[in-house]
């Protein structure tokens, strides 16, 4: 059977042998697991799988909001684009009016439409 170590990292007030004063401090201790008792072994093997179990099911949960809320973004984009080229449009509009009015291109007249039997 290979070795395989881990470190378990823990308050340092934890264990009596530490000499740190902090009681944030970290100790790192190396165990091995092949002296693990077998409850402790399916303790790690628990752990694991529900934090294995807890990030797939977030990254599940991110995605099923993404493509929940993807639609609901593209059509707000597309409103506000829409909207905004119809205002662009508008200023555009009064714009060219304006200048119009002012280079006097513009001619204001009144008039009456003739009937083809009134003509002379």
């Amino acid at each position: 059977m290979g070795r395989s170590l881990a470190v378990v990292l823990r308050p340092a007030h934890i264990d009596r042998i530490a000499t740190i004063e902090s009681p944030y401090a970290v100790r790192a201790r190396i165990q091995r697991f092949d002296s693990l008792t077998w409850q402790q072994k399916i303790a790690v093997v628990l752990g694991l799988t529900l934090a294995t179990a807890l990030a797939v099911g977030l990254l599940i949960l991110s995605f099923s909001l993404a493509i929940i809320l993807l639609p609901v973004v593209v059509i707000v984009i597309l409103i506000a684009r829409w909207r905004f080229n119809r205002a662009l449009a508008e200023a555009e509009r009064q714009a060219n009016a304006e200048e119009a009015r002012r280079h006097g291109r513009i001619i204001e007249a009144e008039f009456e439409v003739v009937d083809d039997e009134r003509r002379p």
